[in-house]
């Protein structure tokens, strides 16, 4: 599902169209065979997540949030 509201931490946009993924399928998928996109997923409570890269073509950047939406890790150029 496409979402079309802006996303902004301190007034800065970061994100102004992105997928979200809530469905154990979409999450499976992610961002394999598609053009650069951002991407959120949500899980319904706190758990460690194995990531992979497999068929996405470019580096991507990782925030974690925690259940009051507060990043609490950043990953850059992850690969």
């Amino acid at each position: 599902m496409i979402c079309g509201k802006m996303i902004k931490i301190d007034d800065v946009i970061i994100s102004e169209q992105e997928i979200y993924c809530k469905s154990l399928w979409l999450q499976a998928r992610g961002l394999m065979f598609r053009t650069k996109k951002n991407l959120i997923m949500e899980f319904p409570s706190e758990r460690k997540v194995s990531l992979h890269n497999f068929f996405v073509f470019y580096p991507i950047h990782v925030l974690v949030l925690d259940e009051n939406k507060k990043i609490v890790e950043i990953k850059k150029n992850f690969k």
